[in-house]
């Protein structure tokens, strides 16, 4: 199994760590600490129902809030965490908006549950009916005019459906997060402020017993930042939402000059410094060792029945080839025969046949490529087109490179090729590296590469310019310098923590054909053989090595203080080529299924294709016999479905149902899935 294509071999000659990339060999998986923030603003305890009504208008007055919980669980009954609400904190300002979102002052409402649901228990025996605790509260949690901040909001969504209540108006701050930093590996509120707002915090109560009647003066500090500091963390991140943020009037001609400045500030960002290739490095390095991952575990899956779990200090890995099912068309009728013909379907694969109609024209000179056409035709029946992607886009960054940058044939007139380090031939396999190290590039034309990669803008290559010689000199040692530095960063992503990967593959290999290796049935690490416990060794420092290049990759991130940056202008992008698909669309139809639209800032092309229904009866009566072999009989689910609904069965039921009538076709291809336990760059 492999995860990354490997092309390094394109680059054997490659000198031993030449100029270009700083080669580290320090292992470093803590990072820096961050200065700490700790709660500021002023906090009230509720304590009883009167005392939450008092606060009801003051919280319907306000536009926006922060909101969270804490919960616990009596571990004698076996309860989990999240059993019983303990505590709601509620944050919100008390001046106007800083600028500063951490200059904010503001004020936070402790509501201890607790006391609200023992005083309700003793109302409720007086009154003979039973009082929620958290009635008050309906009207602010319910109104969607409150917009409440929540980091994984769905959790504090559950905890007031215990009650009856519904949380409205809630912006999620982890979603928030995952949309302008995809590039973190987590997305804990710990990790979020540390790397979003740039202070760190302190989470150390958060497991603690919040079913205690008095809290710990950390424990009540504890609660008050979380809605102190989720109410920072939301400004900021709504803030970058909205420079994200693409007005929708823009023209499609308005779009790509947005695109293309978007762009260019990126790369700008990932210039300074640097960064970019440092970047590289990293993830590249990150992408080999999990290869290597691939490596071991594979070797140890022998029987595709079987599931390969390694959990360790450092995270977990686990391989797995699902079950391939489908429903039994036989079966269905067999059991439901009054459903089984609205949900059967017959399905053919339109180039199965394309090829069985060109064996037929080899053999019979009257049947000729025109007739299969047309036989294609009247048994696909266009019935529409699919939903529209774009295909390419293209910006124009003369500005950024030159005049005819793409050119490569015209850029090495402006080269002194004898004072090149690498043949002219292989310079096409150096660009097929660099695409693969720097995929997010906008082009991989030489000059861009050279700009980007190694830092230099190659000179005199101008549309219609001449090259002096000093330029051509130049240009020759600028193309060195990429080479030399995609050569660095081949050379510190080859260097492997795990010796004799290879050997210790084959020898795992052959210990689990016989079944004696990886068993989840011995939790006691003495009990294993020493292969299993080189081969967890062996996971464990891999996994110990991408927590270290993740560190390093945050590092960088944090002293360049690029991250939200970056964030902003990929979620800007996003947002923009997903207008360019919209306007774009109705420029497609039966007839055109692609259409480029072109200006001074480059070119987009959207495309689409066709949808076609199988006209069996065509099929029938052109090649009946190609019926019995081509045709497949298969079942919709979605139909299936909704039959089912129809006779008044329950989602489960319907489930359950369904997986009655499904039968095993074979396993999946393997899925390797790799967890390393980031959570320790935040301990």
């Amino acid at each position: 199994m492999q995860i990354v294509n490997d092309h390094t071999g394109d680059l054997q000659n490659f000198g031993n760590n030449q100029s270009g990339v700083e080669h580290h060999s320090g292992k470093t998986d803590i990072l820096p600490a961050l200065p700490e923030l700790g709660p500021s603003w002023e906090r009230e305890w509720i304590t009883s129902r009167a005392e939450l009504k008092k606060i009801v208008p003051i919280l319907q007055s306000q536009n926006f809030i922060a909101i969270d919980t804490e919960t616990g669980g009596y571990a004698e009954l076996n309860e989990p965490l999240n059993e019983r609400l303990c505590l709601i904190q509620i944050g919100l300002a008390k001046t106007p908006q800083a600028n500063d979102p951490l200059k904010q002052q503001g004020k936070v409402y402790l509501i201890d549950v607790k006391k609200l649901e023992k005083e309700a228990a003793d109302e409720s025996r007086n009154a003979g009916h039973e009082i929620n605790p958290l009635e008050p509260l309906r009207n602010v949690l319910e109104d969607s005019g409150v917009i409440k901040a929540a980091h994984n909001a769905s959790f504090e969504e559950n905890q007031f459906q215990k009650y009856g209540i519904a949380l409205n108006g809630a912006v999620d701050t982890l979603e928030l997060a995952r949309k302008l930093r995809p590039d973190l590996p987590s997305h804990s509120f710990k990790a979020c402020f540390a790397e979003i707002i740039g202070f760190q915090i302190n989470k150390g109560e958060q497991t603690s017993n919040w079913l205690k009647d008095i809290l710990s003066t950390s424990q009540e500090d504890y609660a008050a930042f979380d809605a102190e500091g989720e109410f920072k963390l939301a400004n900021v991140l709504i803030g970058m939402i909205e420079k994200a943020a693409v007005p929708a009037s823009l023209t499609t001609e308005e779009l790509l000059s947005e695109l293309k400045e978007s762009v260019v500030h990126s790369l700008e960002i990932l210039e300074n410094g640097g960064l970019g290739v440092k970047l590289a490095k990293h993830s590249a390095r990150i992408k080999e060792l999990e290869a290597t991952v691939a490596t071991l575990v594979a070797a140890a899956f022998q029987d595709p029945e079987r599931r390969l779990f390694y959990k360790g200090e450092n995270g977990s890995v686990l391989l797995k080839a699902d079950r391939l099912t489908e429903i039994d068309p036989e079966k269905l009728l067999r059991l439901h025969p009054e459903i089984g013909s609205k949900v059967i379907e017959f399905a053919l694969s339109k180039t199965e046949l394309k090829k069985h109609l060109s064996q037929k024209a080899k053999s019979d000179a009257g049947y000729n490529k025109k007739m299969i056409e047309e036989d294609l035709a009247s048994i696909f029946v266009e019935s529409g087109i699919a939903a529209p992607w774009i295909g390419r886009i293209n910006l124009n960054l003369e500005e950024r490179y030159g005049s005819g940058y793409s050119d490569t044939e015209q850029v090495l007139k402006a080269v002194d090729r004898s004072a090149l380090e690498i043949h002219q031939d292989h310079l096409k396999a150096t660009l097929k590296i660099a695409a693969e190290l720097f995929p997010d590039l906008p082009d991989h034309s030489l000059v861009a590469c050279c700009r980007e990669i190694a830092g230099v803008k190659l000179r005199g290559i101008h549309r219609g310019a001449k090259a002096s010689r000093q330029q051509k000199i130049f240009n020759a040692e600028a193309i060195n310098a990429l080479y030399r530095t995609l050569g660095s960063i081949v050379e510190y992503t080859s260097e492997n923590p795990v010796t004799n990967v290879e050997r210790l593959a084959a020898k795992i290999a052959k210990a689990a054909k016989k079944g004696t290796l990886f068993l989840k049935d011995r939790p006691d690490n003495s009990r294993r053989s020493k292969l299993e416990k080189e081969l967890h060794t062996a996971l464990d420092t891999l996994l110990h090595e991408i927590i270290a290049e993740r560190a390093k990759i945050i590092e960088l991130m944090r002293n360049n203080d690029a991250g939200n940056d970056l964030g902003v202008e990929q979620l800007r992008q996003k947002h923009i080529k997903a207008q360019l698909k919209e306007k774009l669309a109705s420029k497609l139809n039966k007839s055109r299924k692609s259409f480029t639209f072109v200006t001074d800032s480059g070119e987009v092309q959207i495309r689409s294709r066709s949808i076609t229904r199988l006209n069996l009866e065509e099929l029938k009566k052109r090649h009946p016999e190609l019926v019995e072999p081509l045709i497949k009989v298969k079942v919709s689910q979605e139909k299936l479905k909704e039959a089912f609904a129809e006779k008044g069965l329950s989602n489960t039921e319907q489930q359950n149902l369904v997986e009655k009538l499904k039968t095993e076709r074979g396993r999946k291809k393997p899925v390797l899935r790799i967890w390393p336990a980031f959570g320790k760059l935040y301990q």
